[in-house]
């Protein structure tokens, strides 16, 4: 057990309930220091779809009475702000600062370290860094954002973000050489390769082969934001020139319903299965 203090923003992933990187980091390191504090965040509303009025005053509610959650395991704080809703044009900047002054309210600075994934936290960690709060940055690099984006405004902004995370941070975490090679003409500072991993022993009964029909197999978090209704959709097609294929989708996640619902509508012309008992 290291005896450093470590900040991790965790950001909306670590709520989201997916299958998502940033969950794993946040245990690994919850194991090992004694003492940390995690940040999530929540919706302003957040709730059941109702109207926009009654959403504004829900979330102004929230605001008033519910904006800061604090809870705890031992040596580990679990600390979770709620957004402030802010127009798209200006959503970043305006949570960022909302974060920074709320996150001073309850963090008990300095830490050793503070890490942080996402462009959209690159103001927040760079404010905590710059006061003093936390010593060292580390921002762990998962994905190149700026591609995730369909209009060209957001996504000058978000490569901006990115390059101020790649310059604010002490380390770069990332997860593989293209995008630390980036990061570098990006004028980051360190970066580490650390590729995305998994623990073998929980795929033990997979290397006792057994005989099966060609197979497609999805394995990851199941979310609208990958389109994995697309290999449902396509199955009938494939079907017709390989009339035994069956498709396999291991994961969980939000859109595990709408992803069965599918699977059953569609579900002439080849075979797609959905385990219940697999969870990532």
């Amino acid at each position: 057990m290291h005896s450093g203090r470590i900040l991790f923003i965790g950001g909306w992933h670590l709520l989201s309930g997916l299958n998502h990187r940033t969950r794993h980091m946040a245990n690994y390191f919850e194991g090992r220091f004694a003492g940390m504090d995690v940040v999530g965040y929540r919706k302003m509303y957040g709730g059941a779809p109702v109207p926009v009025l009654q959403k504004m005053r829900v979330g102004a509610r929230n605001l008033a009475w519910d904006r800061i959650e604090i809870g705890g395991n031992g040596h580990s704080r679990r600390i979770t702000i709620r957004d402030v809703f802010a127009p798209s044009a200006v959503e970043m900047p305006i949570k960022d600062l909302w974060r920074y002054l709320n996150l001073c309210q309850c963090i008990e600075a300095p830490y050793d370290a503070a890490v942080f994934g996402y462009p959209g936290n690159a103001w927040t960690a760079a404010l905590l860094k710059r006061s003093g709060r936390v010593k060292k940055l580390i921002y762990d690099d998962w994905d190149y954002h700026p591609g995730l984006e369909t209009h060209s405004f957001n996504r000058n902004m978000v490569e901006r973000r990115e390059r101020l995370c790649a310059r604010a941070s002490d380390v770069v975490i990332t997860v593989n050489g293209l995008l630390a090679d980036l990061r570098r003409k990006q004028g980051a500072k360190h970066v580490e390769v650390i590729p995305n991993g998994l623990d073998l022993s929980l795929f033990s009964q997979a290397r006792e082969k057994q005989p099966h029909p060609p197979t497609l197999l999805y394995m990851g978090s199941l979310s609208l934001l990958w389109n994995v209704e697309l290999a449902i959709r396509a199955l009938p097609a494939i079907a017709k020139s390989i009339p035994d294929v069956r498709s396999l989708i291991v994961g969980y996640g939000p859109a595990e319903l709408s992803l069965r619902q599918l699977s059953r509508e569609l579900g002439a012309g080849g075979t797609c299965e959905i385990p219940r008992h697999i969870r990532l």
